[in-house]
């Protein structure tokens, strides 16, 4: 005995809330979760070494107004300067700029700094100014106050918003120099959105058959 097909409205409301439930998953798990810059891939255990600019990850690329092999630098896990994660530092330029590598807009919530050396009396109070560019030139401005102390610590970088780009002035020349790591991410909206709507379809189409 073949069983009775279920109602239309039955079936509607079991997929509606089947996709209710995917997608709150989603929003809670790790397809929505923050990316982050980590520069993990530049890992070594030795004492330092170079990276050349641009250093591209996850369609982001850092930048220093001074190029070539040499124009990054990075510390290993024997380094004394290691401050607990890898991270990169400016190492001959005065200028790093974040942007995407498709010259699309992006948000950005937080960084991780630190002192470049780990001496206190080489590293003072260290304070950086973050400047972020909208695609109309428009500007925002947040100056990070890092207190006297080594190892990286995560600041909030408040309305850094839909912009093409972030500068700040970082370099291994400067009195206080520093080095930086996990350059938090916003999603996009829109990317939000489409893996939203691409959820539902599947579990609509899925139950149309």
């Amino acid at each position: 005995m073949r069983p009775s097909p279920i109602p239309g409205e039955t079936l509607m409301t079991r997929f509606i809330a089947i996709a209710f439930v995917t997608v709150a998953a989603l929003f809670h798990g790790e397809a929505f979760a923050s990316p982050t810059i980590d520069f993990e891939s530049l890992s070594h255990s030795g004492g330092v070494e170079f990276v050349s600019s641009p250093y591209l990850e996850d369609g982001f690329a850092v930048t220093s107004n001074v190029g070539g092999p040499t124009a990054f630098g990075t510390w290993g896990t024997s380094s004394t300067h290691f401050a607990g994660s890898t991270g990169l530092y400016n190492n001959i330029g005065l200028i790093t700029t974040l942007s995407r590598t498709d010259s699309a807009s992006f948000s950005v919530e937080s960084i991780d700094l630190s002192n470049l050396f780990n001496s206190v009396s080489v590293n003072p109070r260290l304070i950086v100014t973050f400047v972020g560019t909208h695609s109309d030139s428009s500007t925002v401005t947040h100056l990070v106050d890092v207190p006297r102390f080594f190892g990286f610590q995560t600041f909030a970088l408040p309305g850094f918003e839909d912009i093409v780009s972030m500068s700040w002035d970082q370099s291994a020349f400067e009195s206080v120099p520093h080095q930086f790591d996990n350059i938090g991410i916003v999603p996009e909206p829109a990317s939000v959105l489409m893996l939203a709507l691409g959820v539902i379809l599947t579990t609509y189409f899925r139950f149309r058959r």
